[in-house]
C-alpha cells in the first residue's frame, strides 16, 4: 500500500493532535518564516540564559547553600558533561519533532529554573536538581540550531545561523543584567 503525500495532509485531524503531527503542505512565505527563525533565537537566548543564570548569582547560592567555591565548579562542570551526553538523546527529535522537544524543554527548564532550583535546601539537592536541567538543556540546545536550519532558506541559512549564535551573546549579558540587579537588591 502506498500513501501519497496529498492523501496523507487531507487525512490531518484537528484538535489537540495537531500538536504532534504538524506537516507543512509548502515552505513557508518570508514573513512566518523570519517569525519562526525570530521565536527558535528567542528559546535559545532562553535556554542559554538558565544555563548561565546560576553562574551570575553563584554567591548567593554559595552562601544560602553553604557551598565552597570548588564544590561549585565542580558541579557546573559535571552539569556540562551530563548536558553533552542529554544531547546525544536528540535523537528523539526526529521522531517526536523538534519544535515539541524545545518548548516541552523551555516549559520544563523553566520551571526548574525559576522554582524547584531556588527551593533546594542542600547543595546535593541542587547539584541532583541542576543535572536534571543539564540532560534537559543538552537535548533542546541540539535541536535549536536544526530549528533554524530548517526555517532558512539554503541561500540564507549562514546568515541565519550567524542570528542563532547572536542568541548565546544576549543571553550571557541577560543574566549579568539579573545578577547586577540581584546583587544591588539584597545588599
Amino acid at each position: 500500500m502506498s500513501v501519497t503525500a496529498d492523501e496523507l495532509v487531507a487525512d490531518r485531524s484537528g484538535g489537540v493532535s495537531r500538536l504532534w503531527r504538524r506537516q507543512l503542505d509548502s515552505y513557508p512565505d518570508t514573513r512566518p518564516r523570519i517569525t519562526y527563525l525570530a521565536i527558535t533565537v528567542l528559546a535559545t537566548i532562553m535556554l542559554y540564559y538558565e544555563l548561565y543564570v546560576g553562574g551570575s548569582v553563584s554567591t548567593l547560592i554559595l552562601v544560602n547553600l553553604h557551598m565552597s567555591f570548588t564544590f561549585f565548579v565542580i558541579t557546573l562542570a559535571f552539569g556540562n558533561l551530563i548536558g553533552a551526553f542529554g544531547s546525544l538523546f536528540a535523537g528523539l527529535t526526529d521522531r517526536l519533532g523538534r519544535a515539541n522537544l524545545v518548548v516541552f524543554g523551555l516549559l520544563f527548564t523553566g520551571i526548574f529554573v525559576a522554582f524547584v532550583l531556588p527551593a533546594a535546601t542542600s547543595k546535593w539537592v541542587f547539584t541532583i536538581e541542576g543535572f536534571v536541567v543539564g540532560v534537559v538543556e543538552g537535548i533542546c540546545l541540539v535541536a535549536t540550531p536544526a530549528l533554524i536550519r530548517d526555517f532558512s532558506p539554503q541561500v540564507g541559512r549562514a546568515t541565519a545561523m550567524g542570528f542563532w549564535t547572536s542568541g548565546l551573546r544576549g543571553s550571557g549579558r541577560t543574566s549579568t543584567g539579573s545578577a547586577a540587579s540581584s546583587g544591588s537588591s539584597s545588599s
